[in-house]
């Protein structure tokens, strides 16, 4: 039952994770074209650029948590590849712990900078000047919607839902 649940909430923070990455790609390609064929008919798009730079934050920080749930990290298995299978669990959960810690540090810590740029009405140097706690939220969203991936993949290991992955799934991938 509490697999169901799991199973469903990763699912649900992926699909967000990916649709708010996704919208986050659009916007930088709809400027960068944007300036392109402004460029190209005499004119300069005010602040395009800035607005791709701060989509392009946007996008890396908001596809972490999809990112993590199809498994497309860079894992490195030098070690854990030569374990058993109860003690690369164990050692994968350990990993998740410290992803965890680091995770939500950076997002508390993110988090608490926007907040004192949103109350100090902090703004970006660009040529927008967009509230830089704007940006910052993109950032702190991203981490916690990671986290909360993270989290509810080590609840998986944990109750045994899902085993850890073998060093074979992620080099055998097609391009």
């Amino acid at each position: 039952m509490i697999q169901t649940f799991i199973k469903t909430m990763t699912s649900a923070v992926s699909r967000l994770s990916f649709g708010l990455a996704a919208l986050s790609i659009w916007l930088m390609v709809c400027c960068i074209l944007a300036q392109i064929f402004g460029r190209a008919l005499g004119y300069s798009i005010v602040g395009a650029d800035e607005v791709a730079t701060f989509a392009m934050v946007a996008l890396i920080f908001l596809g972490l948590a999809h990112t993590h749930s199809q498994h497309n990290h860079i894992r490195v298995e030098l070690v854990i590849g030569r374990l058993s299978s109860k003690a690369a669990c164990v050692f994968d959960i350990a990993a998740h712990l410290t992803a965890v810690a680091f995770v939500a540090y950076f997002t508390w810590q993110v988090a608490a900078m926007a907040q004192h740029s949103a109350e100090s009405g902090a703004r970006t140097t660009g040529l927008l000047s967009l509230p830089l706690a704007l940006v910052q939220s993109l950032i702190w969203i991203g981490s916690a919607m990671y986290a909360l991936q993270l989290i509810l993949s080590m609840i998986m290991l944990v109750t045994k839902a899902e085993p850890p992955l073998a060093a074979h799934d992620l080099t055998e991938q097609e391009f």
